[in-house]
């Protein structure tokens, strides 16, 4: 756990959906895979999941105060991947989407 917040640190600002919503928004991304998310493997499987997502997001440009509902459906209709997959994957972003809006 203690190496986690370094490795968050260097991983996100790569991510350039959470770059251009500033350091609010990539504090309260690591607030939430320290603070919500106690399993480590949870964490890094979750965590593969929003950097897949927010690169995918990207592609379209949306800032990540304009991701709605539709980017989501959009994404998962896209991802060819194992339906236990598909539904881990909606699970981490519901989460995460969860922990921001609702803190």
């Amino acid at each position: 756990m203690a190496d986690l917040i370094p490795q968050l640190r260097q991983t996100l600002p790569t991510v350039t959906v959470l770059q251009d919503a500033g350091d609010d928004a990539s504090d309260r991304v690591i607030e939430f895979f320290t603070a919500e998310i106690r399993n480590e493997n949870t964490r890094k499987a979750y965590a593969q999941t929003v950097r897949h997502f927010f690169r995918w997001v990207h592609k379209g440009r949306p800032n990540l105060s304009d991701i709605e509902l539709v980017h989501v459906a959009a994404y998962v209709e896209e991802d060819d991947r194992a339906p236990a997959t598909v539904k881990q994957n909606l699970a981490a972003l519901r989460r995460l989407f969860d922990f921001l809006i609702t803190g």
